[in-house]
């Protein structure tokens, strides 16, 4: 059975948030909690047609990029509360395959996500690596 695992990088990253963005913030809560308690979500997280219709609504995709670098993770693009606009940021998990567990490492500014060239990058698969996550071949 699927589990999550809330990494204390990200919740530094959100309380951060709170103080700027609070509603962000609360988005970004709700969306980790869903995930937290709702293991048949979490199950079906890593199917690449896994649009699951929650509050926030959510997309899961492959972080393609990530992978080219043999990293296994996947980045999640939500909405805010009220499901009206798409947050500025973007969602991080690593995913350990061998022991079915997801990690949510990092809260990105969807400005430079996508960037593997930018710092956030790096520091995104040096949590990947700290928490043990097997790389991909």
């Amino acid at each position: 059975m699927a589990k999550l695992v809330v990494t204390k990088e990200i919740e530094d990253e959100i309380d951060l948030l709170y103080e700027v963005q609070p509603d962000f913030a609360d988005a970004i809560e709700v969306l980790l909690e869903s995930l937290y308690e709702d293991l048949d979500l979490l199950e079906r997280l890593h199917s690449p047609d896994t649009y699951p219709l929650h509050t926030p609504f959510f997309e899961v995709k492959i972080f393609t990029e990530a992978r080219g670098d043999g990293y296994n993770m996947y980045l999640l693009k939500f909405k805010d509360l009220e499901g009206h606009r798409i947050i500025g940021y973007r969602l991080f998990l690593g995913f350990n395959a061998q022991r079915d567990i997801y990690y949510a490492l990092a809260l990105t500014n969807r400005n430079h996500a996508y960037d593997t060239n930018h710092p956030a990058y790096r520091d995104l698969c040096h949590r990947y690596e700290r928490y043990g996550i097997p790389r991909i071949h």
